[in-house]
């Protein structure tokens, strides 16, 4: 049983390694499951989506291809873990026609938010939601313990609003500076507040139950989590939002509501991801 994996972003940070980590986890508990370095050699092909599929993109077109190549080749074809946001086709350009084709020829389709649902259910209604497979590898939590004010990667590129952070009271916190998950989680848990652009940071603050604050970045993959759980949190889409938001939290019981709806999620199983479709089983 030979598996072909498209969508290792380890290299951009702890988080993106932490959900190829656990799809690896997932692939080496069945037996005889092998990870193979082509196409022609596997019988299945998972792509990792991630935060790739937006905006209709050609990393987004390469990843949509590897699957059409793939099931051309009479393999089966698995798209998981995945963002889908302004991806499908416009009426005027005819931009995007390729990707919805190329999505078409997926076995099964997972993304990881409420908002890429609502966008791809029109292609494929067979989509199935998934958290992001980051906060499902199994790791041992640290206690939390902190009363740190933090503000993550995104804002300490130039120009990204630092000067919304005195450094009385806040200390940067960058995903990107850690060498593991853990370490990063273990170090995250001395923050009481987290101020974050970016999913992982996310993620791990929900992990934590830490409170945060969270601007959008490049897609509402952050909003689409919170509006799945239903939680009243906004996410910020200005400065002044950000600013606003920060200074006006949320009542602790819907960030405890969007803490407990992830913990009682059922996480991506091997089942999932295996070839045998059933009545029972379709879709991701």
């Amino acid at each position: 049983m030979n598996f072909f994996l498209q969508g290792d972003h380890s290299n951009v940070h702890v988080g993106c390694s932490a959900g190829w980590r656990r799809l690896i986890q997932l692939i080496e508990k069945k037996p005889g499951a092998r990870i193979v370095s082509t196409i022609s050699e596997c019988d299945y092909v998972i792509v990792n989506g991630e935060g790739t599929m937006h905006d209709r993109g050609h990393g987004s077109l390469s990843k949509l291809k590897t699957g059409y190549k793939a099931r051309k080749k009479g393999k089966k074809a698995y798209l998981i873990n995945s963002v889908w946001q302004n991806m499908n086709s416009c009426s005027s350009c005819g931009w995007g026609v390729e990707h919805e084709k190329y999505l078409k020829s997926f076995n099964k389709v997972c993304v990881r938010d409420i908002i890429s649902f609502n966008e791809i259910k029109n292609i494929r209604p067979d989509t199935k939601i998934f958290t992001d497979l980051a906060y499902d590898l199994p790791v041992k939590l640290p206690v939390h313990r902190g009363n740190k004010k933090v503000y993550g990667d995104f804002f300490n590129k130039p120009d990204n609003m630092r000067n919304l952070f005195p450094k009385k009271e806040y200390t940067s916190f960058r995903i990107t500076k850690f060498p593991t998950w853990e370490t990063y989680l273990h170090a995250l848990s001395e923050a009481s507040l987290y101020v974050t652009g970016k999913h992982h940071e996310f993620i791990a603050a929900c992990k934590l139950r830490i409170p945060f604050v969270a601007y959008r970045g490049n897609t509402d993959k952050v909003l689409g989590v919170i509006n799945r759980a239903k939680a009243n949190i906004p996410v910020a889409g200005t400065a002044a939002e950000l600013q606003f938001n920060i200074n006006n939290p949320p009542d602790i019981k819907e960030y405890n509501k969007l803490f407990n709806f992830l913990e009682k999620q059922k996480p991506v199983s091997y089942t999932h991801l295996r070839a045998h479709e059933t009545r029972e089983d379709r879709g991701c």
